[in-house]
């Protein structure tokens, strides 16, 4: 999707084909290349309903990515991108559907570009998981997290057979392909921190770019925590349970490839970020105590908490949690 506007009925722009037509079934074949599994297949048909395919995908790669979109290339490629693969759907009578297909190095890197926002009706089958859900619909604008692949799906206009091709399209494109767990990171997510601060629904994220974590966290352009694209990271928001009006508190779960990257990367935000004669792991902010506990190649960093003992609990509470689920993937 072209981040600033949506435009309708915009012509196909040239592009290198990426599908073949399977006449007999009258269907189109998208993959991501000879060097792809075999289940990194997407099967969509030539027609559907009002609409018609409007000739093959074009592709973008990291570097032509920009070339699509109107500013946002930089939240996709901080993640392992591979390609995007864009189709357009044209009808004479309705305004045009658009598939997006993100194809991504791995479930983690897919997953994370969802769960950049969990806003929309859950749907589809085995979307019943109200905290990670794997499709999720609003106005038109369908997204999923299917495996290695990030899909959007947008009608410019939302109409009764625009929902409904849209939605059939979502089912072709998760038809066939394996079902993958969320990023092995969640599990060192502490569920209850201080007896009474628990996770806020749909405010967790993935990510692995300073680009994605500055959104949402106290981090600048200037990438203090040196992240980068083998680095995996959680952003959680926690609030109190016990109060009718609580402030959230975000904590960072961060993984590095080894001790000694997250050793330098704390080094460097220590000096970035804290003031030049701060030694110890709280400080008092505007809007709360920050704090960050380090352990091997995890840290933790808390922002918003009220005082340094509970700043304390949190960073100490995560260390634990990432040290124990440590030796999973990313």
């Amino acid at each position: 999707m072209r981040e600033s506007t949506l435009r309708k009925r915009r012509p196909s722009p040239p592009g290198r084909a990426v599908c073949r037509a399977a006449a007999a079934a009258a269907l189109t074949l998208v993959t991501l290349g000879a060097s792809s599994a075999a289940d990194d297949v997407v099967v969509l048909p030539d027609s559907l309903g009002a609409w018609t395919i409007r000739g093959p995908a074009t592709r973008y790669d990291a570097e032509t990515l920009f070339d699509y979109m109107n500013g946002g290339a930089e939240v996709y490629t901080g993640y392992r991108f591979s390609a995007l693969d864009v189709y357009e759907y044209a009808s004479p009578t309705e305004d045009d559907i658009v598939v997006e297909l993100y194809w991504m190095r791995s479930s983690d890197d897919a997953f994370g570009l969802l769960s950049r926002d969990w806003d929309g009706d859950v749907l589809g089958a085995g979307s019943g998981d109200s905290v990670f859900p794997r499709a999720l619909y609003r106005t038109g604008e369908l997204r999923l997290w299917s495996d290695d692949l990030f899909a959007r799906i947008l009608a410019y206009e939302e109409t009764g057979p625009s929902r409904e091709a849209v939605m059939k399209i979502a089912r072709l494109i998760e038809t066939g392909r394996p079902s993958s767990d969320p990023p092995r990171l969640l599990v060192a997510v502490p569920g209850t921190i201080a007896g009474s601060y628990r996770p806020v629904p749909k405010q967790a994220f993935f990510f692995r770019s300073h680009v994605v974590l500055g959104s949402r966290f106290l981090v600048s352009m200037r990438n203090e925590l040196e992240l980068n694209r083998s680095v995996g990271g959680l952003c959680v928001a926690y609030a109190d349970t016990t109060d009718e009006y609580p402030e959230t508190v975000s904590l960072l779960l961060l993984r590095y490839m080894s001790a000694r990257d997250a050793a330098r990367a704390l080094e460097r935000y220590r000096e970035k970020v804290l003031p030049g004669d701060h030694e110890g792991d709280v400080v008092e902010t505007e809007d709360g105590c920050l704090g960050f506990a380090h352990s091997g190649r995890h840290l933790s960093i808390v922002h918003g908490t009220p005082d340094a003992n509970l700043t304390r609990r949190f960073t100490d509470a995560a260390i634990t949690a990432l040290e124990r689920s440590d030796g999973s993937p990313q």
